[in-house]
């Protein structure tokens, strides 16, 4: 690359320093004045600029870019198809470097940058050096079609809504019973080579994106309330049955095209509330999502495992490899539920310091892990778990293959190595 000066290397990164202690985040290199708390722009990174809204193709090639002023319109101006007629409605993630440090003992630092700079490494979900592509919307499965989709639209008439996929008893958009985050990775990869079910490192790189951008890691704080917010729901489509719930058809955040929430509050919310998050939409809450590549040891070590590509396992990690903090060290959990972990470690993109989470208000995001066995990831949040709360969570509380009404999945794209 050549030498490159402290001033083209200041501008050619974003990152921001947490005090663990204190739980206070300060900016670092590009745009750096701009103030904690409020999204930072697009024009402060490449990352930033090209986390974008597409159409993708079942190849993998993108038939349009979305405006980012209207989920409504391509770039060009042409009006986008919603019901997946040319391909699938996705979120861009463009290939991206990592670098952690330390200021003090208790200040450490988390720098991005679109360009392999000095003391920066590849983020692990760019391993294969290709961008990755993640649902606008919670996957869903049209009635009788075999593949997941990102879609808001029914594309039997190009008008009804789409509803996530979760199991909810006589709802026609439901999944069977006893559905496995091993069989929404089918249904994903029913759509060609390169479609997954979204993977424990690319919703940490999307958290990342999102942490660095707000300067802040109080998901709820950085786009409103909206779904999260909401307590007694049971897992149920709005409505259902006469019953309230909060999971609500995909679509609802189509007038929010990148950051915002919509909340009216209480039951009279259910119909209407959503948070867009980084151009997609319920990044937290709604419906659990299962990780099929990361797994815990909750009985033994209580190390943490990932595995890159498949085939996954729902009984042992003896091929998967560990998760190490920034000092290279296997992350190793404690044996009680309530940890919270700091963003330097290779599971602190979820995690913030400080937590004084609760049904309806938080503080940061939790970790709950169940120690019994072999678990497997869950990324969601709570919403009426008393200090359980949180956004963008990550839980490892049920087995591998844990199936229950709340599990539902996202579909990701990426090619193929």
């Amino acid at each position: 690359m050549g030498d490159l000066s402290a001033n083209v290397l200041d501008t050619a990164y974003v990152g921001i320093s947490v005090n663990i202690t204190t739980g206070a985040i300060t900016r670092r290199g590009n745009w750096a004045t701009q103030p904690e708390g409020s999204w930072i722009g697009d024009g402060a990174s490449p990352l930033l600029s090209e986390l974008q809204n597409c159409v993708l193709q079942d190849n993998g090639q993108v038939h349009k870019w979305i405006s980012k002023n209207s989920l409504s319109l391509h770039t060009d101006g042409t009006e986008t198809d919603l019901s997946g007629g040319n391909g699938q409605i996705m979120t861009h993630y463009r290939k991206g470097y990592v670098r952690y440090g330390s200021l003090t003992g208790d200040e450490f630092t988390i720098d991005i940058s679109h360009l392999a700079l000095p003391g920066f490494e590849l983020f692990p979900a760019f391993m294969n050096e290709k961008p990755f592509y993640l649902g606008r919307y919670e996957a869903s499965r049209v009635p009788g079609a075999s593949v997941l989709s990102s879609i808001c639209i029914d594309p039997r008439d190009g008008v009804s809504p789409v509803w996530p996929a979760t199991q909810r008893g006589s709802d026609e958009w439901g999944i069977p019973s006893g559905a496995t985050p091993q069989y929404f990775l089918t249904l994903a990869n029913n759509r060609g080579t390169g479609w997954k079910t979204a993977k424990y490192s690319w919703y940490a790189w999307h958290e990342l994106l999102m942490s660095i951008g707000y300067a802040s890691m109080n998901a709820q704080a950085r786009t409103g309330a909206g779904r999260t917010a909401l307590s007694g729901c049971t897992w149920v489509r709005d409505q259902d049955n006469g019953n309230l719930g909060y999971i609500g058809r995909c679509g609802l955040g189509n007038d929010i095209s990148q950051n915002g929430s919509i909340r009216n509050g209480g039951t009279a919310g259910v119909l209407t509330d959503v948070v867009v998050e980084g151009r997609r939409e319920n990044t937290f809450g709604n419906v659990w999502k299962g990780l099929v590549d990361f797994l815990v040891d909750a009985q033994g070590e209580r190390k943490v495992y990932i595995k890159h590509a498949p085939p996954y396992s729902t009984t042992s990690f003896a091929d998967y490899e560990t998760i190490k903090d920034a000092n290279g060290n296997d992350i190793v959990l404690p044996d009680a539920s309530g940890w919270k972990g700091y963003p330097f470690s290779g599971l602190g993109y979820f995690f913030s310091p400080v937590n004084n989470g609760n049904s309806s208000n938080f503080s940061g995001d939790y970790f709950w892990i169940n120690t019994d066995g072999l678990r497997g990831g869950r990324v969601g949040a709570h919403a009426n778990h008393g200090s359980r709360a949180g956004g963008s969570a990550l839980a490892a509380s049920a087995g591998p293959a844990y199936a229950a009404a709340g599990l539902g999945s996202l579909l990701g794209f990426q090619e193929d190595e």
